[in-house]
């Protein structure tokens, strides 16, 4: 496996940075009651993933064939969800003993780490070629394709559809809280986290068995309350948990790990890791609310998430939803553990999963040189403009023009998915370049793979699965004798 020193050196970086990130956050949290930024801050920004894939796939539309943007979009999103799958496939029989020494707000962290894998997309850090060849008729691709995007769209107009539904269902049946103590309570909480934002509507409501934060954007979030009695410190406790929520943007966590499941909806897998991110996502919360306190506070926030059961649809946080995570949390809330941090491990887990990313290829396709060299076109029309042979510096000629062109012709040619560099194969290469009708077009050969580049500032990369036959080539392309005198 060849290694990218470029895409090394920036994934030990990025890992850095992110571990600091975390640090910094974390200690926040722990030891800064006073000072100006706020005490909950999200940990990584998890939209941009959904982001950068969604504007990939509408740009290829615009300005591309269907059939190109099709192949782009395949190209741009396999490696980084096959990675995904294998990742969350290691990570979720991992989580009980992880979460048996390294804080719950770490391990809801390591569930966001594939928020960063659309930055792989990128040349300069892209490995030298892939490891494994996922070969599929390309009658399949577009098959799977279509209904795979069927499914996609479906999923994800269910899921938003339902938390528009459940918003206006909770909003509709809810009123302004006008008790001065309950409000002075919110703001004194509000106060304490130092949010940038202290406007977030108090609303309460008969529809609603548990105090819950609704909304997917922090300008957009109501906190509600059930129509039910509630102390002093109860409501703090109530306050401080749906303000962590909102302070660390877990909605939109949320819908980062419901997008994913929506690109990968036929998995099984995908939608159990759903549930239990979203199960971490209220240990994380758990454990920063009870910083710090003493037994009685610990008791007092045991039995009212006991004393509440409630709906958690759509991108909503609430104070007790899942009852697979009950024991777990009721557990941890009575009788905490003393865990590390964990930074480091979310560091070292980012440049793993960074550098073990692109390995596997879906190549798709079946195509002959005469349809990707020379566009179905009169062969006859581009008359061999050079060739040479990586590494020799020495001139090159061509004995037999038309056999070269026929053997070009007759290559079985595959579309591949993802970026590489092929740096490691372009050092021991064939070069051909041939004269077209309109402009130049240049071919260069090496291993199982072709770069085809019919402009100056364009190329693309395709799979030979025949490979290249170098001997054949060899005959047919020598040294120029009498030019290298």
């Amino acid at each position: 496996m060849s290694i990218n020193p470029f895409g090394l050196l920036f994934a030990i970086i990025e890992g850095c940075i992110i571990c600091y990130i975390v640090y910094t956050s974390d200690k926040n949290e722990r030891w800064s009651p006073d000072g100006e930024k706020p005490l909950y801050t999200p940990y990584v920004s998890c939209l941009n993933l959904p982001t950068v894939l969604c504007s990939m796939s509408i740009i290829s539309m615009i300005f591309f064939d269907m059939k190109t943007a099709i192949q782009k979009t395949i190209g741009f999103n396999f490696s980084i969800f096959l990675q995904i799958f294998l990742y969350y496939l290691i990570l979720i029989p991992c989580l009980p003993l992880l979460r048996k020494f390294i804080s719950a707000r770490t391990c809801s962290i390591l569930w966001l780490i594939p928020s960063y894998m659309y930055i792989m997309q990128n040349e300069t850090f892209a490995v030298n070629k892939p490891i494994f060849i996922l070969s599929v008729p390309y009658f399949w691709v577009k098959t799977l394709f279509v209904i795979w995007i069927i499914g996609f769209w479906a999923v994800m107009i269910l899921k938003i559809g339902s938390h528009i539904k459940f918003r206006r269902y909770i909003l509709e049946n809810s009123s302004q809280i006008n008790d001065k103590n309950i409000i002075d309570i919110w703001y004194d909480e509000l106060e304490r986290s130092r949010l940038h934002k202290t406007d977030y509507p108090l609303l309460k409501s008969n529809v609603v068995k548990t105090p819950i934060s609704i909304g997917l954007f922090k300008s957009k979030i109501f906190v509600v309350l059930p129509e039910k009695a509630y102390t002093d410190d109860d409501l703090r406790l109530i306050f401080r948990h749906e303000i962590v929520h909102i302070g660390r943007d877990d909605s939109s966590c949320k819908f980062y790990h419901m997008f994913c499941t929506a690109v990968c909806w036929f998995n099984p897998l995908m939608w159990f890791a759903m549930r239990k991110s979203a199960d971490d996502i209220e240990l994380s919360c758990d454990e920063t609310v009870l910083l710090d306190a003493d037994d009685g506070t610990r008791a007092r926030y045991a039995s009212l998430i006991l004393e509440t059961a409630g709906d958690e649809r759509g991108f909503t946080t609430c104070l007790s939803s899942s009852a697979t995570a009950l024991r777990y949390r009721l557990k941890n809330i009575v009788k905490p553990n003393k865990k590390f941090t964990g930074v480091v491990i979310v560091g070292l887990i980012f440049v793993v999963m960074y550098m073990t990313t692109g390995h596997t290829a879906l190549v798709y396709g079946d195509y002959t040189g005469k349809d990707i060299i020379f566009s179905s076109s009169d062969m006859e029309k581009f008359k061999l403009n050079s060739v040479s042979f990586t590494p020799n510096t020495q001139t090159y000629i061509c004995n037999n023009e038309t056999a070269l062109t026929e053997y070009l012709s007759n290559l079985k040619i595959q579309n591949i998915s993802g970026v590489y560099t092929f740096e490691k194969d372009k050092e021991h290469s064939f070069t051909i370049s041939y004269k077209t009708p309109d402009d130049f077009i240049t071919i260069s050969l090496f291993s199982n793979f072709i770069e085809v580049q019919p402009r100056i500032s364009d190329f693309d990369y395709y799979y030979l699965p025949d490979g290249v036959d170098f001997d054949k080539l060899h005959e047919l392309i020598t040294v120029n004798s009498s030019a290298n005198r």
